[in-house]
């Protein structure tokens, strides 16, 4: 099946505009003795990983810059 032009053109700027990255959180106890004053003893920290987009093929549709392999 063939995809419509428009549509595939929509959704080529889908996948242009996604955040190539994905958010990664991680949570950290401390008892009370390390909280020392502190209002919250359970601190969220949150770390960016990329993330590789690819077609039905493996091939990398966009690198690590989020910027198209044709570029």
């Amino acid at each position: 099946m063939k995809i419509p032009l428009p549509l595939s053109k929509n959704l080529h700027t889908i996948v242009k505009s996604l955040n190539t990255y994905k958010l990664v959180v991680r949570n950290e106890y401390k008892d009370n003795l390390q909280a020392n004053n502190q209002k919250i003893s359970n601190q969220v920290h949150e770390q960016q990983e990329f993330i590789t987009i690819t077609n039905i093929n493996k091939q990398h549709l966009m690198n690590e810059n989020n910027q198209d392999k044709d570029n």
